[in-house]
């Protein structure tokens, strides 16, 4: 289950408004009705431009004033505060990033090739600004160290009015922030960012995201609703991760996010961002949200819970008992099975998309039953170091008695796709509760 966010908590009031008059009020009771959201697509150009052009200037006022009272409390001149007064541009393309300074989080990727991104700010014809908050652990080195590190950086002279470092980060600043940025930034070393809820937030106020495949993103991304820092691998160099994924956000910005917001139509639109705005809404909103998070826990664990229970106590715990002397039983001889042989057979070296390859497996139970084990065939996209990404299974349900404990397991693998695929096989038990399949014995891989 993917987290989602309160979309209300997060939501401008200008926001709320146009949403109000176009969507209705129902959708805030129902914000994962997806036929509400479609909704969004009947909101004109013109007036969801008029909104997110305000929501960015009231960010811009506000971060100018939370700039000047962090400087006036360092003591600072009345030439030096008045630098702050004139950081940030109300009318250029404004990138958010935010959030705890864990170092995986890599908040200094930005900056790894500095004239090429003083070449992208000091483009006058299309102006791009930046603003950083966030705070690290205090026990975290790593984390302040990189905060000391943008800190230091943006001091330069050509920085000075394009990126702001916000001290203080707290939910009055994360709420400006996540409302007024056209577009968020999120470059986590995948695949260490668990979900990355910061991200949802600018949906609802029209904003958008330009992250790494990892987290909530490889879940929601698609090329209408955003862009894809790098590909979807992991590196066994991060150095080399580092180098391939921060030229990949210079990339995009100068080919494809920075002319997008400025091609605009006669009447100053520009049409072809708030078309990404209009699908990153429709699509992303009824999904990452907490009603839709809660009714997947619902549906895929607590009623199952429920249920389970009912079960278990029925006839003074009757089920219970037996399920008990089951895994016992299993756990006792768990140590029996084995594989010992899989072959994978089909009519050609290659195979083709719609073709189907035989799946065989040999398995030694000792003295369990066939029925005491599930045989899966895990399969999925290989990357190129081998291990396969994305995985899937499929059970290998025909069965054949080979004597002395020995079972031959068959199934087939349908091509749907091209590409490299690989695929193995593993063992887990057939527990009488699902929910304990993948913790009452270890897996066996072949």
């Amino acid at each position: 289950v993917t987290n989602g966010i309160h979309i209300l908590s997060w939501l401008a009031k200008d926001m709320r408004d146009l949403l109000g008059r176009y969507l209705g009020e129902r959708w805030v009771e129902a914000p994962d009705n997806r036929d509400l959201w479609k909704r969004v697509k009947r909101i004109p150009d013109p007036e969801l431009w008029h909104v997110r052009e305000s929501l960015r200037r009231q960010l811009v006022v506000y971060a100018r004033r939370r700039l000047r009272e962090s400087m006036e409390k360092r003591g600072m001149s009345k030439s030096e505060l008045a630098v702050a007064d004139e950081v940030l541009d109300p009318s250029a393309l404004t990138i958010g990033f935010a959030r705890r300074f864990a170092t995986y989080k890599r908040g200094n990727l930005l900056f790894r090739d500095i004239p090429r991104l003083k070449k992208i700010l000091m483009d006058v014809d299309r102006p791009v600004q930046f603003i950083f908050a966030g705070k690290a652990h205090p026990r975290d080195d790593g984390g302040k160290n990189i905060i000391k590190d943008i800190v230091h950086t943006i001091r330069d002279a050509d920085f000075r009015h394009k990126i702001v470092f916000l001290e203080d980060y707290d939910i009055s600043l994360a709420r400006k922030l996540v409302a007024g940025v056209d577009l968020w930034l999120n470059n986590p070393r995948r695949p260490l960012e668990a979900c990355g809820t910061s991200g949802m937030k600018v949906t609802p106020n029209a904003g958008l995201n330009m992250s790494i495949l990892d987290g909530w993103w490889e879940e929601g991304y698609n090329s209408e609703v955003g862009w894809a820092i790098g590909v979807p691998e992991i590196y066994d160099d991060p150095e080399y991760q580092d180098e391939v994924e921060s030229n990949a956000i210079y990339t995009l910005l100068e080919k494809e996010i920075l002319p997008t917001f400025y091609d605009r139509s006669a009447d100053g639109i520009p049409r072809r961002w708030i078309q990404f705005v209009k699908e990153a809404m429709t699509q992303l909103l009824p999904v990452f949200n907490t009603n839709h998070m809660v009714e997947n826990y619902t549906n895929h664990f607590y009623l199952n819970a429920s249920i389970n229970w009912n079960q278990c106590e029925y006839d003074n715990f009757a089920h219970a008992r037996a399920v008990a002397a089951w895994h016992q039983r299993v756990l006792q001889h768990w140590h029996e099975v084995c594989v010992t042989d899989v072959k994978v057979e089909h009519t050609h070296d290659t195979l083709g998309v719609g073709e189907s390859a035989k799946i065989t497996a040999e398995i030694s139970l000792g003295t369990l039953a066939p029925t005491d084990i599930i045989v899966e065939v895990y399969y999925g996209k290989v990357e190129y170091s081998g291990n396969i990404i994305h995985g899937k299974s499929e059970w290998l349900s025909n069965v054949e008695s080979l004597g002395d404990g020995r079972y031959r397991f068959t199934g087939t693998l349908a091509c749907d796709r091209s590409g490299r695929f690989g695929c193995t096989v593993r063992v887990l038990n057939n527990s009488p509760l699902d929910i304990r399949r993948l913790d009452v014995a270890p897996l066996i891989w072949w």
